[in-house]
């Protein structure tokens, strides 16, 4: 389902969603969900690509720039781009409808009277009033930029402020407006809808306040917004200049100077030459920098350096297009090459360093399969690893997401995220179930240890005082090796579930060793009165649970006794 009434959805509900990728593929893939990921972010990645260079064309660029830029807006330059467009695939479809929205606009405006434009136009309003059911954000990505470039352009136009304004120019305008009127009204049915559909924060935009002039750290909110694109576009913070990633980062910085001559210089051609059409890309571009910049500043507690990512990826049509424009081929070449060495290299880095710390590390692996093994299918984590431990047991084990909170003590308490979960996960109360929380040291505190045996020891001590923390415990074990010894051959054997409860019960203590006593309740080939009437282990039971013990620090030692302690084998007659 797209959209269900028993999910909490955080701020908006988005119709037009990357949900329209991965539900299909998960009815086609149910049991491998790393597959889907894969396969649905490939599709989006080109979806992304083909959006911008359609955009590009659309704007006046040649097929050279336009397949260029659309290849660096699918490139991997930053790690917040890599999470939230390559790998996370959150903001592809900002991106692309963003590209849709102005790209069609653009199409329409060279157009002619006649049924093709009269399709693309009702389209273009279609996926207007979807995208403002789907977000309030789309209408600031896309439609309020370019009903202010077109009023811009209408107010200025081609040929300076005293020329008289054409039917056409005021036909363009009217598009522009109409694009975003529909997305706005689109927004308040959404509003009214969605509602009644489905449980969300709707009032949280709404409710953003101006921020105070005189309260406010305006040049620290406006540094910090400039930093964030800068380490968006591959800017590493503190590296030593002579390095790659100091050149690299250098070049970051230079990519938005480059980026601001080539909107000069083609709005100042554009005008002078009457390219209506180069002229509103570049003046959706500068108004979409000028409303996110102003966003950032004005509005209270808002910023976040991701939001600068639909600005980016608009960026690189327009960007095409104004290098199609230029007519100095040198700065032409510059940039261009500026361009695509910076972000191509940029990207190559972060590969590099991805390869090396991979998103899912072997140790969410071993959590999952422990987790599995345990028999344990749900439980919390924080949001990024319960999405990790979701994946990687194809659902079967089932995290909800949580945040750590400060009460007022200062202590950190877990809570259920209010984005996309269900409501029934919304009480952390599961008293007819086994459920677990998973917390990394940062977000529970941190164990240092020397062994398997004594994290799970102090594991245990943090769970059982974890509403007192801060604390701080140390131990020193006084023995090297600590074990126990489980009699398995006085009456019954003890099932696999009392043996793992066993070593589980021992790993919290600090245990590092058990001995399985087994006179004759263990597998032989051709003897069957071992564990006659009484149970015995088999050889692939004994090797599980070996590995369950190693798991939990506990290493299994063998204890077969022989000789006097044989009497009960050798009562039968097949032994004598």
């Amino acid at each position: 389902k797209l959209i269900s009434g028993t999910w909490v959805y955080s701020t908006e509900v988005r119709v037009l969603s990357t949900q329209l990728i991965f539900t299909p593929l998960m009815a086609l893939f149910p049991h491998d969900w790393r597959l889907v990921r894969t396969l649905g972010c490939l599709i989006l990645q080109g979806i992304l690509a083909a959006s911008a260079y359609f955009c590009g064309r659309a704007l006046g660029a040649d097929k050279k720039f336009s397949l260029l830029f659309a290849g660096l807006s699918i490139s991997a330059c930053s790690v917040v781009y890599a999470q939230m467009v390559t790998i996370g695939a959150y903001y592809v479809p900002h991106a692309v409808l963003t590209n849709l929205c102005v790209g069609m606009t653009a199409r329409l405006m060279r157009m002619e009277k006649g049924k093709k434009r009269a399709v693309l136009g009702a389209l273009l309003l279609a996926m207007c009033a979807l995208m403002g059911a789907s977000s309030i954000r789309y209408p600031f990505c896309a439609t309020i930029p370019v009903a202010a470039a077109g009023l811009w352009a209408y107010i200025f136009p081609s040929g300076g402020e005293s020329a008289p304004r054409t039917r056409a120019q005021g036909a363009r305008t009217l598009l522009t407006l109409a694009v975003c009127a529909v997305s706005v009204a689109g927004f308040a049915v959404g509003q009214s809808i969605l509602s009644r559909v489905c449980l969300y924060d709707a009032a949280r935009y709404g409710g953003v306040r101006l921020a105070s002039f005189l309260d406010a750290d305006m040049p620290g909110t406006i540094q910090q917004a400039l930093g964030g694109l800068a380490r968006l576009m591959g800017y590493s913070e503190r590296s030593v200049l002579l390095s790659a990633h100091g050149l690299v980062s250098v070049g970051a910085l230079l990519l938005p100077a480059a980026a601001a001559v080539l909107l000069a210089r083609t709005l100042k051609a554009a005008r002078e030459n009457q390219s209506d059409v180069l002229r509103f890309g570049a003046l959706t571009l500068a108004m979409s920098a000028a409303i996110t910049a102003l966003s950032f500043v004005l509005l209270e507690g808002l910023y976040l350096n991701r939001y600068w990512i639909p600005l980016m990826t608009l960026g690189a049509p327009v960007m095409a297009a104004c290098l199609t424009g230029e007519t100095n081929a040198p700065l032409r070449r510059g940039c261009a090459l500026l361009f695509a060495g910076v972000v191509l290299t940029a990207s190559a880095m972060q590969i590099t360093s991805t390869m090396k710390h991979p998103e899912i590390t072997d140790v969410q692996r071993e959590r999952a399969a422990f987790l599995q093994e345990s028999g344990l299918t749900f439980g919390y984590a924080t949001f990024w690893n319960a999405n990790v431990i979701t994946e990687l047991t194809n659902g079967e084990v089932e995290a909800v997401g949580i945040t750590i909170a400060q009460n007022e003590k200062g202590q950190g308490v877990p809570r259920v995220s209010e984005w996309l979960e269900a409501q029934e996960n919304r009480r952390m109360e599961r008293p007819d179930e086994r459920v677990f929380m998973l917390l990394t040291e940062a977000e529970s505190g941190a164990i240092f240890c020397g062994s398997r045996a004594e994290f799970f020891r102090g594991l245990t001590m943090l769970a059982a005082r974890f509403d007192e923390r801060p604390f701080r415990v140390r131990e020193t074990p006084s023995l090297d090796l600590l074990g126990a010894m489980l009699d398995c051959s006085r009456n019954a054997v003890p099932t696999m579930a009392a043996a793992k409860t066993f070593l589980r019960r021992l790993s919290r203590m600090g245990y590092n060793a058990v001995l399985l006593y087994t006179e004759d309740t263990y597998e032989v080939a051709g003897r069957p009165y071992f564990g006659y009437l009484r149970g015995r282990f088999s050889q692939a039971e004994l090797r599980e649970l070996d590995q369950y013990a190693d798991a939990l620090g506990i290493e299994m030692i063998p204890c077969i006794q022989t000789l006097g302690h044989m009497a009960r084998a050798l009562r039968w007659p097949c032994m004598e």
